[in-house]
């Protein structure tokens, strides 16, 4: 019962126009991040079918949340939240605008793909 009762706190908190803006951009961030990461290993997959060279690109997807995450996270509570919304939000436009020239343009060149995945 109690966590019924959580779930509807989150829906009244969901009930602000700005809030729910800011959940839903979140929800589809991650949705195209995730397909994004999986579309990777998978187009690694089958062009290489190498465990070694998939193994990289999920080391290339994992690696900055290890090395960045928690000095990331400092630096972020001492900045203005809208400016680093704004600021993530454009890194990541740029990042899929590289990633989908760098595909386009030289598909079979893999190192695109792993500095991509890292940045």
């Amino acid at each position: 019962m109690k966590k019924f009762v959580e779930g509807l706190a989150v829906l009244r908190v969901l009930r602000h126009p700005a809030l729910l803006r800011l959940w839903l951009a979140q929800v589809i961030y991650l949705s195209v991040q995730f397909t994004a990461s999986y579309a990777m290993i998978v187009l690694i997959t089958n062009e290489t079918h190498s465990a070694v060279m998939v193994g990289l690109v999920i080391i290339a997807l994992s690696l900055p949340l290890v090395l960045f995450g928690a000095p990331a996270g400092a630096l972020v509570d001492r900045l203005d939240r809208r400016t680093v919304l704004w600021v993530s939000n454009v890194v990541r436009a740029l990042a899929t605008l590289l990633f989908v020239l760098a595909l386009l343009l030289s598909p079979h060149q893999y190192i695109f793909i792993y500095i991509l995945a890292f940045f």
